[in-house]
């Protein structure tokens, strides 16, 4: 997002200078939400698709950069550890079959990596966090060399003055300290983007807000991370406490770096924006020295700093295309297969327009914190989460489980995608797949689970998630939803 970092090192005029630059992006957004038209448009969506590297024995293959050189797309980014890579695919029209589109786009793609990932004596994975990931794999010598990585561990380290102290609750609770960065790394998603009119940026907002903890609970797939069983989806623990720059002193508060927000939006994208210049400290103070020209303004620093502030919602300013707005959707794991998570964001883009439709009364009947905390009971406890929905009269809310929810609001989904003019057959095939994978209680991380009991017996802990992962894969190959996997 924005500018690509040159440096690594920056001194205290290094930042003195990028706030002054925040503050001047934030008075040229302002200015540019309110000229008229601004961001007018058709509806797209995009994706981005986290992936791991990893051996034949299944474990971290870290050699990132040589697979993205063999691979030769410019759709192919580094991620932050060495056994990542991102693959972007392009925006398509939300009316008629967009998901057929992302798929058609992602699964070349994919087998691009994948020749190239061979050529390495390696393989892809698309899992939320590599079961095979041991202390090792998350030393400085994991970070990817480039500036940009070097620099984000050096100012995360600046504000924190301590080691990152992780602590995730579970069937066998994980204690951590790590002195870097590497651990957030160890977490890869699938994030979907979607083009929001700004005079409709706030509705849209909070209903992705909403319909976040329940699309979440019936796509986990993180259950494990360093040998432990925790959460379903153990990745939005880790990455909210991996990112965390509040210092280990107490002295600097504020909300979380990697966080739900801080209440229902009020002011549009511009609040969002203000939040995090006002309520974060740089981290990769680089100010660019493009010119800004007479068009569209780029807001490079501002696009810098809003890539290092990990809202599971955020929101994006884009100059292409004449400049827009969009909602990132971060909170999806990424795999286990294209299929399954075409599905899951089916499953959140429809809810959230149709929420986006209803009465504002639909989600203030809900008190944010209990949106927040559904969020993260929906990661912890997956389908087995209880959450607070609206009880339907504007006025209220119910608690009801996950598994029970999500089968009511499939419904609801499928008119939010047939309004946007999403294909039937299109809603149909891929909110099945939600429905069915509820039915049979089976989500990658139910999965996970399944398969390492299996293989736990008579072998130890290490070698049963080695094996785990390898049938995983083989499974994912087929291109079959989770829901028809057998152990």
């Amino acid at each position: 997002m924005g500018t690509e970092v040159t440096r690594d090192r920056f001194g205290e005029r290094d930042y003195a200078r990028f706030r002054e630059r925040l503050e001047r992006c934030l008075a040229d957004l302002r200015e540019l939400l309110a000229r008229p038209g601004f961001g007018a448009g058709p509806a797209t969506i995009g994706a981005e698709l986290e992936a791991c590297l990893v051996d034949d024995a299944a474990r971290p293959l870290p050699r990132n950069q040589a697979v993205r050189d063999l691979a030769a797309d410019p759709r192919i980014a580094l991620e932050l550890n060495r056994y990542n890579l991102e693959l972007n695919a392009s925006p398509v029209p939300l009316a008629g079959r967009p998901f057929t589109a992302l798929a058609d786009e992602l699964g070349p793609l994919l087998a691009r990596v994948g020749d190239a990932a061979r050529a390495q004596h390696g393989r892809i994975a698309l899992i939320g966090i590599l079961p095979t990931l041991r202390p090792v794999h998350l030393g400085l010598d994991m970070v990817t060399d480039t500036a940009r990585y070097r620099a984000l561990d050096r100012g995360l380290r600046r504000l924190h003055r301590g080691p990152f102290r992780i602590r995730i609750a579970g069937a066998e609770p994980l204690e951590l300290t790590s002195e870097h960065i590497t651990a957030e790394g160890a977490n890869t998603s699938f994030q979907v983007h979607v083009r929001v009119v700004p005079g409709e940026f706030t509705r849209v907002f909070n209903a992705a807000q909403l319909a976040t903890a329940p699309v979440l609970a019936a796509a986990g797939n993180s259950p494990t991370f360093l040998g432990r069983r925790l959460w379903e989806e153990t990745r939005v623990a880790l990455f909210k406490q991996s990112v965390e720059d509040r210092d280990s002193a107490g002295l600097r508060r504020g909300p979380a770096r990697a966080g739900f927000g801080t209440g229902w939006l009020r002011g549009g994208a511009l609040e969002l924006f203000t939040e995090s210049v006002r309520q974060h400290e740089p981290l990769l103070p680089f100010v660019s020295d493009a010119s800004p020209g007479s068009g569209v303004p780029p807001l490079d620093e501002l696009r810098l700093h809003q890539g290092t502030v990990w809202r599971w919602n955020r929101a994006i300013y884009d100059p292409s295309a004449g400049g827009h707005l969009r909602i990132e959707m971060r909170a999806l794991p990424a795999g286990p297969t294209v299929t399954d998570m075409l599905a899951n964001a089916a499953f959140l883009i429809g809810l959230t327009l149709w929420l986006a439709g209803r009465d504002e009364r639909w989600t203030y009947a809900i008190p944010f914190e209990r949106a927040e905390h559904g969020f993260y009971r929906a990661a912890q406890h997956g389908l087995a989460a209880e959450l607070s929905w609206p009880d339907g009269r504007g006025d209220g809310a119910r608690t009801v489980p996950a598994a029970e929810l999500v089968p009511e609001l499939l419904p609801v989904a499928r008119q939010g995608l047939l309004d946007a003019g999403v294909a039937a057959a299109e809603a149909d095939r891929l909110l099945g797949v939600i429905g069915a994978r509820v039915a049979s209680g089976q989500t990658g991380a139910a999965w996970q689970r399944a398969a390492l009991a299996a293989a736990e017996c008579g072998q130890e802990r290490n070698r049963a998630l080695a094996v785990m992962l390898d049938r995983y894969l083989s499974r994912a190959a087929t291109g079959q939803p989770v829901h028809t996997w057998l152990a």
